[in-house]
């Protein structure tokens, strides 16, 4: 049990000191289920919405919804995913390109 929390600790830190969340999807993604068993369900929403905001995708949006659902905040955290949704949306067609948009900084 000590060794899984140790890594814990070493992938808040690379999450915490990255500057792009492309670098670390698979920490975060890790660290969010960590959150989860640890019942840090404040933490885990809190992670997701950082990894959503710097990564609008459908997985992102998933992985907030479920993490926001567990803690019961899904209503407050709808409200700013969508928004940022729909900010994306209007980035992409602007732009006039439709594929996925490079991640943005924190």
């Amino acid at each position: 049990m000590r060794r899984s929390w140790y890594c814990s600790d070493g992938a808040e830190l690379g999450v915490r000191e990255t500057q792009d969340f492309a670098d670390v999807d698979t920490l975060a993604d890790y660290l969010c289920g960590r959150y989860a068993q640890a019942h840090r369900l404040v933490d885990a929403v809190a992670l997701c919405r950082d990894h959503f905001r710097a990564r609008c995708t459908l997985l992102t949006y998933q992985q907030l919804r479920a993490a926001a659902r567990a803690a019961d905040c899904w209503p407050t955290e709808r409200g700013g995913a969508l928004a940022l949704l729909r900010a994306d949306a209007e980035q992409r067609e602007q732009s006039g390109y439709g594929g996925p948009r490079p991640a943005r900084r924190q």
